[in-house]
This record gives structure tokens, C-alpha cells and sequence, in this order.
């Protein structure tokens, strides 16, 4: 899709579904396994 719009390089982090279902502490679990990958995309030295 990202390529049909003109950005053919674009990155984009995608999680497993639902979300909806989790409670807070798995959505946590989520996001700190996802922000090594995040930072990385914004381009954000650790």
C-alpha cells in the first residue's frame, strides 16, 4: 500500500491482533518488546 502511495521505503511496525482483549499490562509487555524496533524506525539512536 505504502508503495501504491509513493513511499516505497516506508517502515511500519505491525503487532499481533486483538488488542482490544489485553489488558493493560500485556499491551505494556507489547510496547516494551516493540520500542527497540520503534526507535529504529524513527531513526532514534539507544
Amino acid at each position: 500500500m505504502a508503495k501504491a502511495y509513493g513511499f516505497p521505503g516506508f517502515q511500519y511496525l505491525l503487532t499481533p491482533h486483538p488488542v482490544a482483549s489485553l489488558s493493560l499490562a500485556e499491551v505494556r509487555e507489547r510496547v516494551v518488546a516493540m520500542t527497540p524496533r520503534i526507535l529504529e524506525i524513527l531513526g532514534v539512536e539507544q
